[in-house]
């Protein structure tokens, strides 16, 4: 409970619990010695969890306060739940996005892992190709049995897919892998 003694010093200063929540980590045992800006212990609310995402720059960058996320976890496998972004900073060179899912089905506890989208963009009847058929911005397909270059231009990017914005792709052309870089 908010108030309720959490530990003691050697020299009898004590400290409270600042809110209600369960204390999830001892780091230290009664005696050992604590080094100054040192966790002693962690405390959550497990009534109000939510979602820690460390992102790279790049994807920090697309990522907004309100974005929506999907999220699966795998001891709930073929659930899929839906959260809401609710804060991006920075933190020891990461970028860390904050995640807020309103009814948290039982069974999600804290420290486990989720697979997250988080939606950055969303475009209605957009012809997505794998990213791993373009190379400098061309594309190299083969149409009625011939191959041709062609050059393209990409989009929004969903992981291995890319929305293809300009580029004379056709249903029936086969498209190829490209090797390296």
């Amino acid at each position: 409970q908010r108030g309720a003694p959490l530990l003691m010093t050697d020299s009898f200063i004590n400290f409270n619990a600042p809110f209600t929540g369960t204390v999830t980590a001892v780091y230290y045992k009664t005696g050992e010695n604590v080094l100054p800006g040192a966790p002693v212990m962690t405390m959550m609310d497990l009534k109000h969890l939510y979602i820690l995402l460390s992102l790279d720059q790049e994807s920090a960058l697309r990522t907004r306060i309100g974005q929506k996320a999907e999220l699966s976890f795998e001891s709930i496998r073929g659930q899929k739940l839906t959260g809401t972004v609710d804060k991006i900073y920075p933190s020891n060179g990461q970028f860390l996005v904050k995640v807020i899912v309103k009814d948290m089905p039982e069974g999600v506890l804290p420290e486990m892992s989720a697979d997250v989208a988080v939606e950055v963009a969303r475009r209605e009847n957009a012809l997505l190709v794998p990213m791993s058929t373009v190379k400098r911005g061309n594309m190299t397909i083969y149409r009625d049995g011939k191959k041709q270059q062609i050059s393209v231009k990409i989009g929004a990017i969903n992981g291995d897919w890319g929305e293809l914005l300009e580029g004379d792709v056709q249903p029936a052309d086969e498209l190829v892998v490209q090797n390296g870089n």
